[in-house]
């Protein structure tokens, strides 16, 4: 029960050896009755604090995009190991030439730390450059811009995966592979890295620690990135590289251009929504497959007539969204500001008084929480929140009635439990039945989760 808790954290065991990739362990399902557990404890202490962290609509959605991206990683998922074992297999010569001892210390895990250190930085500072460039240009932005669409910031928002992200994920960690690294730790630490992030999608954290927030990934730290526009603190385990190569910005810090001036909602460039959460323009639609594929038909519409067309959709989606070069920090003001001003909130404080104020900071959440609802709180909010906000309450579409509900949370249970059945025993389906049946019981899922969007139509 400990470890099922602990891959959650990165806390696993150091020496390990698996002699193939069936050996790895299945991390991810191991996590999901404790994902289950704390997506429930969060929604309750939201309630206990009378924030509204969950809606159905937007956890219904973010239900139904990672159980698509999971369905197809059934099919897909030895793609990502197979340009790795290329590169690994391509530069053993070279290996053999100029580390004549690596190989042989990697693979009988001679050196189980130097191995796990190895395998937790290297992945991270592979997710690092592959999340960074997946904000910068159109191509890797139209499947990733999924996990950005929940306009609720809570811990189902981190199960939002785009489906055809795995299809180029894997090219960031080929230097892994070129310098030797095993095809099964690479497997296991890049699932391990992802199941990281899960607790950090959540505003019922608040501040850690300064010494755990100048070196990880919190969620003080990915809050602001969910934040449009959202182009920082790409690191998934670590925020030191964001800190080291520019992209770093600290929550403590944040700054919204308030306008007092009728905006429409739909609004881009690099403006910041304050504490709204979500895209620059709102995903409107609980269709997990279109989903997956809106980017794309937003970048072949005409602005003016809203007619679709492919050469348009090609043109743009080689161009960059945004360009972001690397940048030192010159300063220590640069490099952790947000450490900086905990040093000097925290001075203001007698000594035996600091523990105390430390954990209230952990417990009381983000330092904005956006919700028309919040009262007076509603009144010092930005004209340009306020729209948001109402177009986020009605987008998610309270209003139906409770027949209605119980008949979309039956269809949607059934949906999750067939898909979450693929998804935990999709080897043995195909082993046992082949492709072919498990392919059409996948596709019957699908179709499934597809239809939940006539509920609110």
């Amino acid at each position: 029960m400990s470890e099922q808790f602990g891959v959650l954290f990165y806390w696993v065991p150091v020496d390990v050896k698996y002699q193939s990739l069936n050996d790895v362990p299945d991390y991810f399902g191991r996590a999901i009755p404790w994902v289950m557990v704390l997506i429930v404890l969060e929604y309750f202490l939201g309630k206990w604090r009378k924030q509204q962290l969950y809606t159905l609509k937007d956890t219904v959605m973010s239900f139904s995009l990672s159980m698509f991206q999971n369905i197809l990683a059934v099919f897909v998922h030895q793609f990502n190991t197979i340009p790795y074992m290329f590169v690994y297999n391509a530069t053993s010569a070279w290996r053999r030439q100029y580390l004549p001892d690596w190989d042989s210390m990697m693979s009988s895990q001679e050196a189980p730390i130097l191995t796990f250190i190895i395998g937790i930085v290297g992945i991270d500072l592979g997710y690092y450059f592959m999340h960074k460039y997946a904000h910068e240009f159109h191509m890797l932005w139209a499947s990733h811009s999924l996990h950005h669409s929940g306009e609720r910031y809570n811990m189902a928002t981190a199960l939002r995966q785009g489906g055809t992200q795995q299809f180029y994920s894997m090219l960031f960690y080929l230097p892994l592979a070129a310098i030797g690294f095993p095809v099964t730790h690479y497997v296991r630490h890049n699932r391990l890295n992802t199941l990281y992030q899960f607790w950090i999608h959540t505003e019922v954290i608040g501040r850690l620690p300064w010494w755990f927030e100048l070196i990880m990934n919190t969620a003080s730290h990915h809050r602001l990135h969910h934040r449009p526009p959202g182009n920082c603190n790409y690191g998934g385990v670590f925020i030191v590289f964001d800190r080291l190569l520019g992209t770093f910005q600290s929550e403590c810090h944040l700054l919204c251009k308030k306008s007092d001036k009728k905006v429409p909602e739909d609004i881009d460039g690099e403006y910041s929504r304050g504490v709204i959460y979500g895209l620059a323009k709102p995903l409107r639609s609980v269709d997990a497959v279109y989903a997956n594929f809106c980017h794309l038909h937003r970048l072949g519409q005409d602005e003016v007539t809203g007619n679709f067309s492919f050469l348009r959709m090609v043109d743009r989606i080689i161009r960059t969204r945004v360009h972001q070069p690397i940048r030192f920090p010159s300063s220590w003001e640069e490099f952790m500001p947000d450490v900086l001003y905990d040093w000097e909130y925290l001075n203001r404080f007698q000594w035996y008084d600091r523990p105390y104020v430390t954990l209230h900071r952990i417990f009381r959440g983000p330092p904005d929480t956006a919700d028309l609802s919040a009262g007076s709180k509603a009144s010092s909010l930005s004209a340009r929140d306020v729209i948001f906000l109402r177009g986020r309450d009605k987008r998610e579409m309270t209003h139906l009635s409770l027949g209605k509900t119980l008949l979309l949370l039956g269809h949607f249970l059934v949906s999750l439990a067939l898909s979450l059945y693929i998804m935990v025993n999709g080897k043995q389906l195909i082993a046992t039945y082949g492709m072919a049946y498990t392919a059409g019981a996948s596709i019957i899922a699908v179709l499934s989760l597809q239809m939940i969007k006539f509920h609110y139509e």
